[in-house]
């Protein structure tokens, strides 16, 4: 049974509909934001783009599971393709933060085909073993209120969700805070300022799932009940992915300042692909372009 009053599973359930759909908004937004800037060549914008297309497949599966709940074996499906995009999310996160941190390190950003195709073939791998995992070892059930519930031990040591859900979140925490530290001083050591609009992704992932590993955490040594608040706001966090990288996507000076002059017909001499250039950093004589 849910651990959970009804109006307490009311309440996270309007949350966790809030987190999904504004986190669909905003990876259709970035989109519709590479529409109007047309072609974009850059690794780090293929990464992104794809970090944006699990974290809608995340939030739009999830959303459809709670939606329309059949029976416990369609949600098993529904989450099953969510848990791709969850996986798909955090794996491509990584390697956006492994591939920023490398490429500050080498002071050139490699461009080759072969680092894609290992990312590719790395991050499909997890997330589809992960959300198979997941999908086949949990317990699914309809609570009296309609939704899909996916069933967690209470009292006693829940071996699948630590080691198909818990573990992961933990490791991207912690590599993508690594990445994001060493990225702010690699970056801050070449240019002397911070450029939040290159780190700000690995430490977004790290803001959204911390809530629940530290939750995790709490609840591996204490098992016998759940902190409501607690859980309220890890279940949030969780889906706000896709939103939080929007913004900063969107609000990147560049990226306003071209769609500006895109909508606005600007004759402008200057190229909308130009946006390729503001996001290399080549060395401390031209990685102001920043």
């Amino acid at each position: 049974m849910p651990a959970f009053s009804d109006n307490q599973l009311r309440l996270m359930f309007i949350a966790t509909l809030t987190a999904k759909t504004l986190s669909i908004l905003g990876c259709l937004m970035n989109f519709l934001t590479v529409i109007l800037l047309k072609k974009i060549q850059n690794q780090f914008l293929k990464i992104i783009l794809i970090v944006s297309s699990m974290d809608l497949i995340y939030a739009t599966f999830a959303l459809s599971k709670d939606l329309f709940p059949i029976n416990p074996q369609v949600c098993r499906v529904m989450d099953g393709f969510s848990r791709i995009g969850f996986f798909g999310s955090i794996a491509w996160t990584c390697c956006f933060s492994h591939y920023l941190v490398s490429s500050l390190k080498k002071e050139e950003f490699d461009q080759r085909r072969q680092i894609m195709k290992r990312y590719i073939s790395i991050a499909t791998t997890i997330s589809i073993i992960g959300a198979l995992f997941v999908s086949l070892t949990s317990q699914y059930k309809l609570t009296q209120l309609g939704v899909c519930y996916r069933q967690t031990q209470i009292g006693s040591y829940n071996w699948e969700n630590l080691i198909g859900i818990e573990i992961p979140s933990i490791i991207t925490v912690v590599f993508c805070g690594y990445c994001y530290w060493e990225a702010y001083k690699k970056i801050r050591s070449i240019t002397g300022t911070s450029h939040k609009e290159l780190i700000l992704y690995p430490l977004i992932i790290v803001i959204c799932l911390l809530p629940f590993v530290t939750l995790s955490i709490r609840n591996q040594i204490f098992s016998s009940d759940k902190p409501f608040v607690w859980t309220l706001v890890s279940n949030g966090m969780g889906f706000l992915q896709g939103f939080m990288n929007s913004i900063v996507f969107g609000t990147h000076r560049r990226v306003m300042q071209l769609i500006f002059r895109r909508c606005s017909n600007d004759p402008s001499r200057e190229s909308l692909v130009s946006i390729q250039t503001d996001w290399d950093v080549r060395s401390s004589k031209t990685s102001n372009s920043l």
